[in-house]
């Protein structure tokens, strides 16, 4: 399918389709949410007319409804998701009402921004270098390379991108390695292949390029772009390698059992080169993954219920994000158990040696220690590209308790109006003690006698009332209640 302008579709008119319009990832080769499904993507339920942000897990086919998008009437296509991993980030371009907004959504949170955006953007795409987006825009039948701030919908205008009326859907990639943009557009009557400077906006080469291939994935392990080639001859499907310098597109494997594919469903992991789409198996809707590696199919899932999802995105992108991680933390003791803040920026894995040897990956750990004293903990973060350590010494101790004064303890007479006693056990001579009133105010403190059995305290010198005495020995204060 050919788009020669802005097009607003409904997620639900999707699922009737069998030739593609699709978005492009960018990669970063690193998990953000290991614990997670690998691909997000947006889903509508027909029957209440609600949109998801969802989960969708290509190795088992189960799709997860992780959180409400609230307002959200429309998608806006093509290729107008994408994922930010450097600030966990969905973003995409929706219609909330009749107004066009691009929208954020916080993966861990799911709390969703909105801005208002301009029409006729296509193929957005992320570069984790640079921390920009970029995309093409159709502007009175011209049409430029941009970037977009989706912070406030600002857009700037790198170059027009002379001689070009139609862009292809699913055939966006970006390469922060080598810095290039890449799409399939219509030039007059001619299909081509454009390979941008991101730069500076200008066309580096713009080449032939048949029709009939989509879903474009940008592998940054082995710089190569890989699709779908739709072979109409024979009515089948191959995965596709593409010289995006020369337009010289390979063959490299037929994908049996593949009749048609649903447009925004597909991603590619360059981290286990799978590449997954929605498509169809005969009649059947279907959740297709390819090791771009082994050029084999590696599974064909039944799906029930989300042919109608759009926007699938895994969060990764190709090149080092600048600057690089930065490492650092905080903490609190209690006793003997250390909470750790992670203070780390730039950064998606952690890793923390205690100094005792255990350790842990979570991103805010806490870690209870054996014994007391000073351990040295290390707190690693990295993303793909790089990695950075920050150490402190921390300090546990035994916990303190609290247990009232019993068997070789005692003040007498209690209550007292003149004159109180103090018999002191060997053990708690010389220890510091406290006597303070009901609402914590400390009257009197001092150390005990080392060497005395018992000291007398002046109770006249006291108010009328109820008291507390506390005697601090170790990891433990010991405490009666008194009435004066």
């Amino acid at each position: 399918m050919i788009c020669l302008a802005s097009q607003i579709i409904m997620i639900h008119e999707i699922q009737q389709m069998r030739l593609v319009l699709t978005s492009v990832m960018i990669f970063i080769f690193i998990t953000v949410h290991p614990q997670n499904p690998a691909t997000y993507a947006l889903w509508e339920d027909q029957n209440t007319s609600i949109y998801y942000f969802a989960g969708i897990d290509p190795a088992t086919g189960v799709k997860t409804n992780l959180f409400a998008l609230t307002g959200l009437t429309g998608l806006v296509i093509p290729g107008t998701t994408v994922i930010d991993p450097n600030q966990d980030e969905y973003i995409f371009i929706g219609l909330f009402g009749s107004a066009i907004m691009i929208s954020r959504i916080q993966i861990s949170s799911g709390n969703l921004f909105t801005v208002p955006m301009p029409d006729n953007l296509f193929g957005l795409q992320y570069n984790c270098k640079d921390g920009n987006f970029y995309c093409l825009w159709e502007d009175n039948n011209t049409y430029m390379f941009i970037s977009v701030n989706p912070d406030d919908g600002t857009k700037t205008v790198l170059d027009t991108l002379p001689g070009i009326n139609g862009h292809i859907g699913g055939t966006f990639a970006l390469s922060s390695d080598s810095g290039t943009y890449s799409c399939r557009v219509l030039a007059g009557a001619s299909y081509k292949l454009l390979n941008i400077d991101i730069a500076s906006g200008s066309i580096k080469h713009n080449n032939p390029f048949p029709e009939n291939g989509t879903g474009m994935e940008f592998d940054c392990q082995n710089d190569t772009l890989y699709g779908l080639w739709n072979d109409t001859s024979s009515s089948s499907y191959w995965l596709t390698a593409v010289d995006p310098k020369t337009g010289n597109y390979f063959k490299l494997g037929q994908l049996i059992g593949v009749d048609g594919m649903i447009s925004e469903t597909h991603s590619l992991d360059p981290s286990t080169g799978l590449y997954s789409f929605l498509g169809f198996s005969g009649p059947a809707a279907t959740i297709f993954t390819v090791n771009v590696h082994l050029k084999s199919l590696v599974n064909a899932l039944p799906v029930n219920g989300f042919t109608n999802a759009a926007g699938f995105e895994t969060a990764s992108c190709c090149g080092c994000p600048v600057p690089g991680p930065v490492a650092n933390f905080s903490f609190t003791a209690t006793g003997l158990t250390a909470v750790f803040s992670n203070l780390s920026s730039a950064s998606n894995e952690f890793n923390w040696s205690f100094g005792d040897s255990s350790s842990d990956t979570s991103a805010n750990p806490s870690h209870a220690y054996l014994s007391p004293g000073s351990w040295f903990v290390c707190l690693n973060s990295s993303n793909f590209c790089e990695s950075d350590t920050f150490c402190d010494s921390v300090t546990v101790s035994n916990p303190v308790s609290r247990e009232e004064l019993t068997a070789g303890f005692e003040f007498y007479p209690n209550p007292a109006d003149e004159f109180l006693s103090l018999k002191i056990p060997a053990d708690l001579r010389g220890k510091y003690y406290s006597i303070s009133d009901m609402n914590g105010r400390r009257i009197i403190e001092g150390n005990l006698p080392p060497d005395e059995l018992n000291i007398g305290l002046d109770a006249g010198n006291f108010p009328a009332g109820s008291y507390i005495f506390e005697l601090h020995a170790q990891n433990r204060i010991h405490f009666l209640f008194l009435k004066l």
